[in-house]
């Protein structure tokens, strides 16, 4: 039977930057949705990628953030962005900007993954 755990991961990027990233370690499994959570609005556009950490080969493309929130309808786990990300490696997640952020833009990301558990 699969199993559904949560990994989440804080970013921000600041105020006169146009960009920042973090690193995920992933267990093993599979991601299989992910969501954004800002704490509020970026004030300028910002889009968000993933990439393998070693290979620097792009997992999920840059889209707007928008395109990352929670959805409406749906149980928790449908609202979120379909992927497909294999896990037991590092990842970067991206987010930039074309122009500086004149305010903090702060968000979650959240990433639900399934396994399989031995028995």
């Amino acid at each position: 039977m699969k199993k559904i755990f949560t990994v989440t991961q804080d970013l921000s990027i600041e105020s006169g930057s146009s960009s920042t990233s973090a690193k995920v370690d992933l267990q093993a499994g599979e991601i299989k949705r992910v969501a954004i959570y800002p704490t509020g609005t970026p004030s300028q556009e910002v889009d968000v990628f993933i990439k393998d950490t070693q290979t620097r080969d792009e997992l999920v493309p840059a889209t707007n953030y928008r395109a990352w929130l929670d959805g409406n309808g749906g149980n928790y786990y449908e609202r979120k962005k379909p992927v497909q990300i294999k896990g037991g490696r590092s990842i970067t997640v991206h987010a930039t900007s074309t122009v500086e952020q004149t305010t903090d833009f702060k968000f979650q990301i959240v990433f639900e993954m399934e396994y399989t558990p031995e028995s």
